[in-house]
């Protein structure tokens, strides 16, 4: 992938994420900083039974996190928590080498 092709997809999945979907009463809500670089993300969960029904989001970061934000919240509907903690492991490993 070329670099502009690779910055034109990066931008695209960020631009979906710039805009705040905050849920009004999720079941979980967690925020996390980056005390590296000052990027802060906060995602709101609403299940039914142990399946994620809806993401909403807030994200304070560079277009990487904001990238990083709009797939997961396009990915995780429907998903478990079970297969979304499976899918994290995996990409802890992928990025461990």
């Amino acid at each position: 992938m070329t670099d502009d092709l690779y910055h034109a997809a990066i931008m695209e999945l960020a631009n979906r994420a710039a805009v705040d979907h905050r849920l009004t009463d999720p079941d979980v809500s967690a925020t996390v900083d980056n005390p590296l670089c000052g990027d802060r993300v906060t995602l709101d969960i609403r299940l039914d039974r142990g399946r994620i029904v809806e993401i909403g989001h807030r994200v304070r970061g560079c277009a990487l996190c904001q990238a990083s934000t709009s797939m997961i919240v396009e990915i995780a509907p429907g998903a478990t928590v079970a297969e979304m903690a499976a899918a994290e492991a995996e990409l802890r490993a992928l990025l461990a080498g």
